[in-house]
């Protein structure tokens, strides 16, 4: 239903205005009724106007073409004086013109009346699954005053009060359920990824072991090999000094009876030498004597 409006300077406007502060306050137009006021759109657009209207209805005398002539009845209450800077007096023939300072759109907080909506918000009801997913015509109630949407009531019969939060006995039970079942599940998921994760951290530790056996393995057949390497090659070197040390013994051997042959021989020269002097002095002395004999004859 429309509010009431009055006419100022040929044009309709709520009564109340202090609406009109509320909308320019909340920065958005507001429909009233199935049309929207043209004041309010350009009351929200730009506060100015508001000024100019609050000045015009102290210095102007309203023009009704739908009331009877007479006082005008006092259907709001008034609105708090517009602050100026300058009130010059009234001049002959004319009204004072008042300098207004310009205003923040968004009244003071004294003069915003607050209103409580027109309407009520009712709670939304959840949509209620039945646990088959296709219930029985006998689980769906006939609709009546106090089932308007059929609802089944097959998990919890006979609950069918509504509490102050607009859900039933049997919604708020299947809703109560329907939590511990998630929760559960919710639960078992948990439980689930523990164990996944669990089994893939002994996995990766077993993994781990596996490999550090292999390198300590490996470790130990390389220490082995170099051992068994630094062994062999100590017993070729010690192979090799006996294999130098007899060659080095036979050597000595060869050149003692090298040097034994040499001085056998030395000596052996001596004594021809010595046996042939002997015989050419032998041979000297029998023929100087051969010489004598024939001489003395």
């Amino acid at each position: 239903m429309s509010e009431p409006t009055q006419s100022v300077l040929g044009r309709k406007r709520p009564l109340a205005d202090d609406r009109a502060h509320e909308f320019i306050a909340e920065g958005k137009s507001r429909r009233v009724g199935k049309q929207t006021n043209a004041l309010h759109l350009e009351l929200a657009q730009n506060a100015e106007p508001v000024r100019d209207l609050v000045r015009l209805r102290q210095t102007t005398p309203s023009v009704s073409h739908t009331q009877p002539s007479g006082p005008r009845p006092q259907t709001s209450r008034p609105l708090p004086a517009v602050p100026c800077k300058t009130a010059p007096k009234a001049q002959l023939g004319r009204e004072p013109s008042f300098h207004v300072d310009p205003q923040p759109a968004q009244p003071h907080r004294s003069q915003t009346i607050r209103r409580e909506p027109s309407f009520k918000v009712q709670p939304q009801r959840p949509t209620i699954i039945h646990p088959s997913h296709d219930p029985p015509e006998s689980a769906v109630l006939p609709r009546s005053p106090g089932n308007e949407q059929g609802r089944s009531l097959e998990v919890f019969p006979g609950l069918v009060e509504n509490d102050s939060s607009g859900l039933s006995s049997a919604e708020q039970r299947w809703t109560s359920l329907r939590q511990e079942q998630q929760e559960l599940e919710n639960h078992r998921q948990n439980q689930l990824r523990m164990r996944e994760y669990s089994s893939r951290q002994d996995a990766i530790r077993e993994e781990e072991a596996r490999e550090e056996k292999l390198h300590r393995d490996a470790l130990r057949r390389e220490e082995m090999r170099r051992k068994a390497l630094y062994e062999e090659q100590l017993r070729q070197a010690a192979l090799e000094e006996e294999v130098l040390q007899e060659a080095r013994r036979i050597e000595q051997r060869r050149r003692e009876e090298a040097r034994r042959r040499e001085e056998a021989r030395q000596v052996e020269e001596a004594r021809q030498a010595e046996e042939a002097r002997r015989l050419e002095d032998a041979r000297r002395l029998e023929a100087s004597a051969s010489t004598r004999g024939s001489a003395s004859s």
